[in-house]
């Protein structure tokens, strides 16, 4: 549900254990800085260091010529550290079916598999926390936010209507089996390498089948293999495209070089070019109409409740 699931909303309300330095001018409450007040209900600075360090990892691998200035992203994450508290006042107005059950539980989860939580907060601390995340989010299902419902005539006409984005490129599911060589490796050592797949491929062609033929291969050091799933021509090197993309499914290939090895190949399916059918792709578009169903939905939300709420920022960040 893009930017307000990037991180769990336990982690929104967490405050930091060490609350940071004070700003000048801030208005301090009990050694912590004030950045904003939402009906009456204090924010603090340290609250928003789970949102920035969110940001600041989305935005990272992009390589943007014009990052965000530190006071932009303090700025943003404010704003955002105020949506959220919008939507956990409202939810925590609603009435959750076996709320205190479902939280009993995810406890027990977090002590079996992240005892180490407990160092960080009380379990009453922790509860508390739980109690919000399970009503925000029976809240953001019920706005229509979380995981709306798409009609399957909706799913269709999308395809129907693009289907060349459905477009793909022919495609093999292909299993290799490789004995990997340097690239300075000696002639000698390379016939060998081909005397061993050769042998193998026989015996493949004999009946044995390409899996246990390969566990046996695999006991030179140098050896590997396995399932590389559906591939284009673009995804593998061209000696063993050229081969895959003419071999009937089942049968082995010739022993192919390369410069990193010899390799025997095996094709289980062949996926012709064309357009996906709309059975392969129907969950795809699924996920992706959410989407944008979610983020109109969370925008409408956060406008309403924003123009209801008294907000008030104060003397801090940005």
């Amino acid at each position: 549900m893009d930017r307000f699931t990037a991180f769990s909303l336990a982690a929104l309300l967490t405050c930091s254990l060490t609350a940071p330095p004070a700003v000048a001018g801030a208005e301090e409450v009990a050694g912590r800085v004030a950045v904003a007040k939402v009906n009456g209900k204090v924010l603090y600075q340290d609250q928003l260091q789970p949102i920035v360090k969110a940001r600041q990892k989305q935005l990272s691998p992009r390589g943007s010529a014009r990052p965000e200035g530190e006071q932009a992203v303090q700025r943003r994450a404010v704003e955002q550290l105020i949506d959220v508290e919008l939507i956990t006042q409202q939810a925590r107005n609603l009435k959750v079916a076996d709320l205190e059950a479902k939280v009993d539980a995810r406890i027990a989860e977090l002590k079996q598999a992240q005892p180490a939580a407990f160092n960080e907060m009380s379990e009453t601390e922790l509860r508390a926390l739980l109690l919000d995340e399970f009503r925000v989010e029976a809240y953001l299902r019920e706005q229509g936010v979380a995981h709306p419902v798409i009609p399957e005539a909706e799913i269709r006409a999308f395809y129907d209507q693009g289907q060349e984005s459905f477009r793909r490129e022919e495609a093999v599911h292909l299993r290799h089996l490789t004995i990997q060589l340097l690239v300075n490796a000696t002639a000698e050592k390379r016939a060998a390498a081909r005397e061993t797949l050769q042998r193998a491929r026989q015996r493949i062609l004999a009946g044995a089948t390409f899996e246990s033929i390969a566990e046996e291969t695999l006991r030179d050091p140098d050896g590997f293999q396995g399932d590389l799933g559906m591939l284009t021509r673009r995804d593998m090197p061209e000696p063993i495209a050229a081969a895959a993309f003419v071999l009937p499914p089942g049968k082995p290939s010739e022993v192919i070089d390369t410069p990193s090895g010899v390799h025997l190949v095996n094709v289980l399916e062949r996926q012709p070019a064309g357009i996906a059918p709309y059975e392969e792709v129907k969950d795809f578009i699924r996920k992706y109409l959410q989407e944008g169903r979610s983020r109109q939905a969370y925008q409408q939300l956060v406008k309403g409740l924003r123009q209801q709420a008294e907000i008030q920022l104060l003397p801090g960040p940005g």
